[in-house]
């Protein structure tokens, strides 16, 4: 309701920074979906990257009541790659490859978080976010925001 009134429009996608799971995934989802939340993109991995629920491809989540909301899955982040794992910038490129191979060969579609502040000399992790933007272009996958799909 508040981006409603700043903005004027309705929040139909998001990606929590935290989810507060304090009352259990479901209860989270379900007030996601309660504000109007209907595509999210925050289902990941603290500390790791991969595949969450197993799923390499958007699914839905069916809330109680009959609800569902569309999970689009984060399967890399620049944090929990350089900063938790602690992995170089070619050991952050060859396990990019390894994950995005695994949605390619399913048709798949994921999201990928990479911060705007990792763009700043003090992290210097962008380098290796264009690495994998261009490997992913040249193994033929398509790009979109969420907002573009899900128009």
């Amino acid at each position: 309701a508040t981006l409603r009134s700043a903005t004027g429009k309705a929040s139909r996608i998001g990606r929590q920074h935290w989810l507060n799971l304090t009352h259990g995934p479901v209860a989270a989802m379900s007030y996601l979906r309660g504000s109007g939340i209907e595509v999210d993109s925050t289902l990941g991995w603290n500390g790791t990257v991969g595949f969450r629920c197993g799923m390499a491809r958007p699914f839905s989540i069916a809330l109680p009541g009959g609800g569902q909301i569309m999970e689009v899955p984060l399967v890399l982040m620049d944090r929990p790659l350089f900063a938790d794992m602690g992995l170089s910038a070619d050991e952050v490129l060859s396990l990019a490859k390894d994950r995005l191979e695994e949605v390619y060969v399913r048709c798949g579609g994921v999201a990928i978080c990479w911060h705007d502040a990792a763009a700043h000399s003090d992290f210097g992790w962008f380098e290796t976010y264009q690495r994998i933007v261009e490997w992913a272009a040249n193994r033929g996958f398509k790009f979109s925001t969420i907002s573009a799909l899900c128009s």
